[in-house]
């Protein structure tokens, strides 16, 4: 499998949750003469709302108007940036004393906050040409463009997308690379599920598929191809029309409009995911309250309907390994997961263990310590569960 986008480390970037990069550009703010933070990430993945969010802290703990002034770098030139060139007069003192001259000047663009407290948030810095970077580069030394200044409470945010297709210009002189601090943001499915159920625009459909199949959220087949491809920013709009045309789109429709989105591919399955929801279990019912769904389990388990079985196995056992680094996640997971195996006929839990194992790879003691919280939860799941690893073993 070749290297994902968001495993790979640009610049010597820190690594950074959402959540964590919005208290990093809050940090930064506190000492914006001399951190510039520069947000690197595929598209979509929620750059744009890390800055926003940041702002709406500030300006709750503030009690003072926070904004933020966006501009995408992309489709500007250096004078967008600089300003128009304007000829006026002005008093210049000379060796003979005061004289009144004419002078070129850059007049400020109307963008520029003159006022106030917020942040100045250049967007696509990497697909900028060369110029307007150097142009942006005067703002980040010294705060200062022509005989513009910006404001003592503004701070100054850049983005960047990753990845060959995305980078018309690579960041590659010393000078900028040095003046900027790179937080490379990551995004996990628990996490982002975490945020969206909180979001007005929250579709059930949308968390119920992601948290199923979280390999979906973000898919970056697509980064070097000529086609679309799933991201965060996709799934949210995708939620919000599925709210907004509320069962009047046919199927045929919903696959036409999808596709725009996140691919054909991605969203048959989508849409398949969508027809199956009266035979399907939601995992975190699974993982956090299975007594809920234990007779579904058993109904399911005894059914024709094996591929819903085996997307839900599937499932499970991607949670497990995504969720279970976090011990008190494992402490809450765990006995759910003992529960569900303890419904499961022994080829079932093959699957589940073998899905495990190939997620995880040659990490023996995240394997080791499943099995032993589990058999210390039920000494019978432990001993089936050492009985189908040694198979397991013998098979690899």
């Amino acid at each position: 499998m070749s290297e994902k986008i968001e495993d790979k480390v640009f610049y010597g970037a820190s690594m950074a949750e959402p959540e964590e990069a919005i208290e990093l550009i809050r940090l930064g703010w506190k000492c914006r003469d001399l951190y510039v933070p520069h947000l690197l990430g595929g598209p979509g993945i929620g750059k744009t709302e890390v800055v926003y969010e940041a702002a709406r802290r500030d300006e709750k703990e503030s009690g003072e108007k926070c904004v933020v002034v966006t501009r995408e770098l992309s489709q500007m030139d250096q004078f967008d940036v600089m300003g128009a060139l304007i000829v006026e007069d002005r008093e210049i003192e000379t060796e003979s004393g005061f004289r009144t001259m004419k002078i070129t000047d850059f007049a400020p663009p109307v963008f520029f906050p003159r006022a106030g407290r917020g942040y100045l948030f250049f967007d696509e810095f990497s697909r900028a040409n060369k110029d307007v970077q150097n142009v942006v580069m005067n703002l980040l030394l010294y705060r200062k463009m022509g005989d513009y200044t910006l404001p003592e409470k503004f701070s100054i945010v850049l983005a960047s997308n990753i990845g060959d297709s995305f980078q018309t210009n690579d960041i590659d002189d010393p000078a900028h690379i040095s003046r900027q601090q790179f937080i490379h943001m990551k995004l996990t499915a628990p996490k982002w599920l975490s945020w969206y159920k909180k979001q007005e625009c929250m579709h059930p459909v949308v968390y119920d598929f992601i948290s199923n199949k979280p390999n979906f959220l973000y898919d970056d087949k697509g980064f070097n191809a000529r086609t679309s491809f799933a991201t965060p920013r996709d799934w949210v709009k995708m939620g919000s029309v599925l709210n907004r045309l509320s069962g009047t789109a046919s199927q045929k429709q919903l696959l036409q409009m999808f596709s725009g989105y996140i691919g054909k591919a991605n969203a048959s399955i989508f849409l398949d995911f969508i027809a199956q929801q009266d035979d399907s279990i939601p995992l975190e019912k699974v993982l956090y309250s299975y007594a809920s769904v234990a007779k579904d389990v058993q109904h399911l388990r005894t059914s024709s309907k094996a591929s819903v079985m085996a997307d839900l196995i599937k499932s499970v056992a991607i949670a497990v390994v995504e969720r279970c680094v976090d011990p008190e996640e494992m402490k809450n997971i765990l006995p759910n997961l003992s529960a569900f195996m303890c419904d499961l006929p022994d080829e079932r839990i093959v699957s589940l263990l073998h899905e495990v194992r190939q997620l995880v790879g040659d990490d023996d003691k995240f394997m080791k310590r499943l099995n032993r919280e589990l058999y210390d939860l039920s000494p019978e799941v432990g001993k089936r569960t050492i009985d189908v690893l040694s198979r397991i073993n013998k098979i690899d």
